[in-house]
């Protein structure tokens, strides 16, 4: 089902005052999908960059790596069937993340 018939089926959360030219509602939403699910893919970066300082995955727990990276795959078939973008892109850049933080794992463990 494309995005735009589920949001038909729901009342918009937006008032009506942003609503004004009929679309504005359904590009906030996107919008702010995006940005939450960016923010949230990003939170894996730190993790990688401090990796790569301290050379050591010690910590790293083996089943929230596979855990993430199933999740991802997950999302992006989600994405893919709703015709959601934001949320395809976010998290195939999760699975990369994964995929990187398996990658040193590997190495440094």
């Amino acid at each position: 089902m494309p995005l735009a018939e589920i949001t038909q089926c729901v009342e918009p959360v937006v008032p009506d005052a942003v609503n004004t030219d009929g679309g504005m509602s359904i590009m906030l939403i996107e919008i702010i999908g995006f940005l939450a699910a960016f923010t949230s893919t990003i939170a894996l970066f730190p993790q990688i960059v401090k990796i790569y300082q301290t050379k050591s995955t010690a910590d790293l727990s083996n089943i929230m790596l596979f855990n993430f990276l199933l999740t991802s795959a997950f999302w992006i078939a989600y994405g893919y069937m709703t015709g959601s973008m934001p949320v395809m892109v976010t998290n195939i850049i999760g699975a990369f993340c994964s995929l990187w933080l398996i990658q040193l794992k590997l190495k440094y463990d």
